[in-house]
Formats: C-alpha cells, sequence, structure tokens
C-alpha cells in the first residue's frame, strides 16, 4: 500500500491504494471522506504509539544485553 503525503496531524493528501482512476471517478460523499480521514488520523496515532513502543523495547533489550555482558565479563 502506498500513501501519499502525511502530515503530522494525520491529513492525507493522497491515498493511492486502488487505480488512481477508480479513487477519481468514485462519488465519496464529504461524511464519507472525514470518516475516512479521521480513520486514517486514528490509525497514524496508533503507528506512532506502537513505533514508541517498539524503541522503548528496542532501549531496553540493549541495555540488557550490556547487563549480560558485563555480568559474563566480571566472572
Amino acid at each position: 500500500m502506498k500513501l501519499g503525503n502525511f502530515t503530522d496531524s494525520g491529513a492525507l493528501v493522497v491515498a493511492d491504494t486502488f487505480d488512481s482512476e477508480v479513487i477519481h471517478k468514485s462519488n465519496f460523499s464529504t461524511d464519507d471522506l472525514q470518516r475516512m480521514s479521521r480513520q486514517l488520523e486514528e490509525q497514524q496515532r496508533t503507528l506512532q504509539d506502537q513505533a514508541r513502543q517498539i524503541d522503548t523495547l528496542q532501549r531496553q533489550l540493549e541495555e540488557q544485553r550490556r547487563a549480560l555482558d558485563d555480568l559474563k565479563r566480571s566472572r
């Protein structure tokens, strides 16, 4: 899936998930587009939260590896 410009606010400029002609010929209502926009913003927030959690876990793992290496060296 290819997404176009995604700002920090989560506003979606282009979503190229289908053939572009299908998107441009589709007759989405304003409510549909606003609902999709809110869903995409929520998904973006979820992904950002997950990325932060992954970073935290990676740092913790690296700290544990260093502690284990230190313990092995001290024996």
